[in-house]
């Protein structure tokens, strides 16, 4: 691949980001504060903290897969061929049901603010002509992708930097709690909040093979997306909480910071909601658009291992730009099936974490067995698998509240990776069955030729 088809680093960094921040940074912080209080923005750091060896761990499996690297493969080639499958297919179904739920979220934001009238009465319809738009945009050459998302990403980090900003005029040490004055009792509330914003922090894996000097620009991106995340999202609630304190936030969210500036000009308030709003809604398209660029790279590499049923469809790439435009219809498909039947955001929220985390647990143990002889990477490992058991507990928690109602909740994903292991098992039976007479005919010629 070209060099002019590839993305710089501090584009993968930017791409990495994008895919973080988004709306958690504005729905987020008026929860945590109601758990934590003046001391809730510590919630990203301690969350950061416990999350940080599964970023570890993913960060340095691209550097053993420089080439297409992605959840499948790390899988398929260090566990099982089906493993990989396994691996690669969950985590696609738990991105496609993190589309949709930021789809049903956008929704509900635009309905709440605007009220436009068609919008309220179609929200299915009005996202999926979104979506198609999203998916006829993500063909195009992987540079124009590229510099769609980083501008779209520097918008949306607008009022995040604005609020930051504040801190130099608003920010007060004695209002401020330490850190070793808060007792990390009061942050584990927050936890499951905090993590949720982090999601998307892998996304640069799907693309690794996409970047400039991959072997070591996709764990730098990884790394440095993901700090640059937490410092985002810390200093930014710290603002919040300077801006207005604990009380208002809880009452009005994050989003109504604006309103407790010292501005004594309305109309420079009003440019200033429109611009928070505008960039609310920019972060929740962008998003959507991030995940159908990488998710579907990742479903593009699996098809070309032959690992998918119809194979060759998803595999389909055009000629004139590369993208893989089987695979942008399969995840933009999903996404309109998630938003027209299942449209739940409970349920959506339970598929997502239930792919994301196997794909995660998965990985890890495809990075011990490469780097067993290595006790720092075990160790790692160790925590890593841990951080996920943790994360699965509170994830599960949060479904429902009994078993049955939590088991009930992810039935359609679970239906979906039945169906998709019923399909790879078959392909692969078909496949190996187009095998059997080419070696039974190589096997004749051999003996023939031997006879001979």
């Amino acid at each position: 691949m070209s060099s002019q088809q590839k993305i710089s680093l501090t584009s993968a960094i930017l791409m990495n980001i994008n895919l973080m921040v988004g709306a958690s940074a504005f729905i987020a912080p008026g929860a945590m504060a109601s758990y934590a209080g003046s001391a809730s923005f510590y919630g990203w750091l301690f969350a950061g903290a416990l999350f940080f060896p599964v970023v570890w761990c993913i960060a340095q499996i691209t550097k053993h897969f420089p080439g297409q690297g992605s959840f499948y493969a790390y899988s398929s080639n260090t566990i099982s061929r089906t493993a990989g499958f396994v691996s690669g297919w969950i985590y696609f179904l738990g991105y496609v049901s993190i589309g949709s739920l930021q789809l049903l979220s956008l929704t509900t934001i635009v309905n709440a603010t605007f009220g436009i009238p068609f919008m309220v009465t179609f929200p299915a319809l009005c996202g999926t002509t979104l979506v198609i738009l999203l998916g006829a945009l993500s063909v195009r050459s992987l540079k124009l992708v590229e510099r769609i998302q980083s501008v779209a990403t520097l918008y949306k980090l607008t009022p995040l930097f604005l609020g930051i900003a504040s801190l130099l005029y608003y920010f007060s040490p004695s209002a401020t709690p330490s850190i070793l004055s808060t007792s990390p009792l009061v942050l584990i509330p927050t936890i499951p909040m905090a993590i949720f914003g982090f999601w998307g922090f892998e996304g640069v894996c799907s693309i690794s093979h996409l970047i400039e000097d991959s072997k070591r620009n996709a764990s730098k991106a990884i790394f440095l997306g993901f700090i640059f995340t937490v410092l985002i999202y810390t200093l930014f609630h710290l603002s919040l909480l300077a801006i207005m304190g604990p009380e208002a936030l809880q009452a009005h969210g994050a989003i109504g910071f604006v309103n407790y500036l010292n501005i004594g000009s309305p109309a420079i308030l009003r440019l200033l909601n429109i611009m928070v709003m505008s960039a609310i809604i920019v972060a929740h398209i962008n998003a959507i658009f991030g995940g159908i660029v990488a998710n579907s790279a990742m479903l593009c590499a699996m098809a070309e291992e032959k690992l998918l049923f119809m194979s060759s469809f998803f595999a389909n790439r055009l000629p004139s730009t590369g993208r893989p435009l089987g695979a942008i219809i399969a995840h933009c498909a999903g996404i309109i099936f998630c938003i027209t039947v299942v449209a739940s955001a409970n349920v959506l929220n339970a598929m997502a974490n239930l792919g994301v985390l196997i794909a995660f647990f998965l990985t890890i143990v495809a990075l011990y067995r490469k780097t067993r002889t290595q006790w720092q990477s075990v160790v790692a490992c160790l925590l890593g698998l841990a951080s996920c058991a943790i994360l699965c507990y509170y994830s599960w928690q949060g479904i429902g509240a009994t078993h049955g109602a939590r088991l009930w909740a992810i039935m359609p994903m679970l239906v979906a990776i039945v169906a998709g292991y019923v399909m790879y098992r078959a392909t692969a039976s078909t496949k190996k069955g187009q095998e059997k007479p080419l070696s039974a005919k190589r096997t004749t010629d051999a003996i023939t030729k031997k006879m001979r």
